[in-house]
């Protein structure tokens, strides 16, 4: 990752764009090296944390609270 932050090519086309996470603080990514404008798009979110989104996937799977709390207690998830 080192290499390809410090690219003279990524650097020239401004590709390094930056996101905020509560944990990690200030974040590089790579954003799309097409430019529809000349306005750069911002991240707009981090990559979900492991586990993040859990209870509203299993929720619109038809899983009950109660089974997903289940499911933290036995440690599936």
């Amino acid at each position: 990752y080192g290499q390809l932050f410090e690219d003279p090519q990524v650097r020239h086309r401004e590709l390094v764009v930056y996101s905020e996470d509560p944990e990690l603080g200030r974040v590089p990514h790579i954003r799309t090296p097409i430019r529809m404008s000349e306005t750069a798009v911002a991240v707009r979110a981090v990559a979900p944390k492991l586990g993040e989104h859990n209870v509203d996937v299993l929720s619109s799977l038809g899983y009950s609270d109660a089974e997903i709390r289940d499911f933290a207690r036995e440690g599936v998830i």
